[in-house]
């Protein structure tokens, strides 16, 4: 009669513990495969087993010389393994008195002689076991038996492995459902606040025009505020739909071949009247040569039209702005922007490119939303290209978008 093992006192736990590592039922693994397959070679045995012991079987997640997957946990010698923490060893399996009459035994396998290992989680639950069994009886030398303990070792290591892909492909689909439920709410909120915002702006600008006939001074102040604060929150409110459907996927890119000079020029004539209001000098400086890259042009000079607002902000009057291209020897075009502004403090350099990061400017009078720079790095990123800065404090910064020449 089979003597079935007694369940260790930590069972439920133990089995909580085994399931976290959502193992159990998976598909054979080579990496747990060269493993048995090694200790079969080291150990000169027919037969090696990873065995998790569950709560009325033990399955086997690599069974090198072993055609069944699983056995009842009752007739299991790894379910008295796991009652210890050194290995368990049967060198004659027929005359064990646990054993002797083991279906095991006396039917296929033919299991004579045993050596398991304890396989244990980081938290020191002993799962199961990595064990070696042969057809013969046999005694396992102190070096075998440390080579066994070594290859337990291994194979724990390999759950652990196994247990944090596991998790990290559960926090990627989870932080895909949450990101994509966050694209639909900011999608359908930016619709929302645009209708109202609109009609803010438009209202204001009414008021606007018949201010000097109607309007006290204050109340012209009072329509100037909320005109520039209905311009803020849509600059936000359009921040926050572009970086939606960025995330969703919703932006469409045009990929095509683009002249930098020409890149560089057009955002210069467009910019260039900006400048002048804001006091300050833009400039421009062409590559040497005509040479081409492939981009979204629309939404590259997006990207630059970022940089170079958030120029003008910072340079103080009579500062000067530039726009430049140039290209080094391995062919790789860079677009430039490039002021002597008040420059970036370096706490928060790290974090420039970070949604709704203002870089220490919150609470300044500086309007901004902290959306630009995400949005551009984005759009860089989805185009193939880099993006960076380069910064000194009351020197200026230099921000850049970097692509390989066609």
């Amino acid at each position: 009669m089979t003597v079935p093992a007694a369940l260790p006192a930590n069972e439920d736990q133990r089995l909580a513990v085994l399931r976290d590592y959502c193992i159990l039922d998976t598909e054979p693994d080579e990496r747990f495969d060269r493993v048995t397959a090694l200790a079969a070679d080291l150990l000169d045995a027919p037969i090696a087993l990873i065995s998790l012991v569950d709560a009325e079987r033990q399955w086997f997640k690599s069974n090198h010389g072993l055609s069944v997957r699983e056995t009842p946990r009752d007739i299991a010698f790894c379910a008295h393994a796991i009652l210890g923490d050194v290995p368990f060893i049967v060198e004659n399996a027929a005359e064990h008195p646990l054993f002797h009459k083991n279906p095991l035994v006396l039917g296929a396998p033919g299991i004579r002689f045993y050596a398991g290992a304890p396989l244990c989680s980081s938290e020191g639950q002993r799962l199961g076991t990595f064990c070696v069994i042969d057809r013969k009886p046999r005694i396992l030398r102190p070096a075998d038996i440390a080579r066994l303990v070594k290859l337990a070792a291994i194979a724990a290591d390999e759950l652990e492995l196994h247990k944090a892909r596991v998790q990290a492909e559960r926090l990627s689909a989870a932080q895909a459902v949450a990101n994509q439920m966050k694209s639909r709410f900011l999608s359908s909120m930016s619709h929302e606040f645009r209708t109202p915002l609109n009609a803010i702006l438009g209202f204001s600008q009414v008021l606007e025009m018949n201010m000097s006939k109607r309007l006290s001074q204050d109340e012209i102040e009072y329509v100037s505020s909320i005109k520039n604060a209905g311009h803020i929150l849509l600059r936000l409110t359009d921040g926050m739909l572009t970086m939606a459907q960025l995330e969703a996927g919703m932006i469409p890119l045009n990929l095509e071949p683009i002249s930098a000079q020409d890149v560089i020029n057009e955002a210069f004539q467009l910019h260039n009247p900006a400048a002048r209001i804001n006091g300050v000098v833009l400039s421009q400086r062409l590559c040497d040569t005509e040479i081409s890259f492939r981009a979204d042009y629309t939404q590259l000079q997006r990207v630059l039209g970022n940089f170079v607002s958030n120029a003008f902000k910072f340079t103080p009057a009579n500062g000067t702005v530039m726009l430049g291209c140039e290209c080094d020897d391995n062919r790789q075009i860079t677009l430039y922007v490039q002021d002597t502004g008040c420059g970036i403090a370096s706490a928060y350099r790290q974090d420039a490119f970070q949604s709704f990061n203002r870089l220490g400017r919150e609470g300044s009078a500086v309007a901004g939303t902290g959306l630009g720079l995400a949005i551009a790095r984005r759009l860089t990123h989805a185009m193939g290209g880099e993006i960076g800065f380069e910064s000194q404090e009351k020197i200026g910064s230099r921000f850049w978008v970097r692509f390989q020449a066609a």
